[in-house]
């Protein structure tokens, strides 16, 4: 189990290495993709993420687990939304949408640590 303090170093270094070199391109088609899936078919999250390539999981799960991280650490959470949809970052389908849900799983879970089933918890929103 990780700590929220060492969830903000986790997402501190995903933001630094990571984004946004190849955000906008893979993470962006996969969780369209994803989406689509849910959305339009009767696969359960379960056996989506076991389809997936255990790369895809965790690219998946660090773009999530930032939006889980601010959640988490909001003092205003409807400006903090708000200020999302204006940026962009979220809106009402696919990578924004997933965005969005992970910020409110982060707003649940304030003073826990990581939900290690983020990815599944937020497939199950579209089921």
């Amino acid at each position: 189990m990780t700590t929220i303090k060492e969830e903000e170093q986790f997402g501190k270094e995903i933001i630094e290495n990571y984004f946004p070199k190849t955000r906008n391109i893979y993470i962006s088609s996969m969780i369209n993709y994803i989406f689509n899936i849910l959305i339009e078919t009767a696969t359960t999250p379960e056996d989506l993420i076991k389809g997936m390539k255990d790369e895809d999981v965790k690219i998946l799960n660090d773009f999530l687990l930032l939006f889980y991280i601010s959640g988490a650490k909001t003092k205003n959470y409807g400006r903090d939304i708000l200020q999302g949809f204006i940026e962009g970052e979220f809106s009402g389908r696919g990578e924004g949408v997933f965005a969005l849900v992970a910020f409110f799983e982060g707003t649940k879970k304030r003073h826990k640590s990581k939900n290690d089933d983020l990815i599944l918890k937020i497939f199950r929103c579209f089921q």
